[in-house]
């Protein structure tokens, strides 16, 4: 896990920017070949 907003996050805000580093991980290997 990364760091953690003092605030904390929510399970969906977890959730959106485990997906958005996993599209950016996809999308370099995609333009990587």
């Amino acid at each position: 896990m990364g760091l953690v907003p003092r605030d904390g996050p929510t399970n969906e805000t977890l959730r959106s920017d485990c997906a958005s580093i996993q599209f950016r991980a996809i999308l370099a290997q995609n333009l990587h070949g």
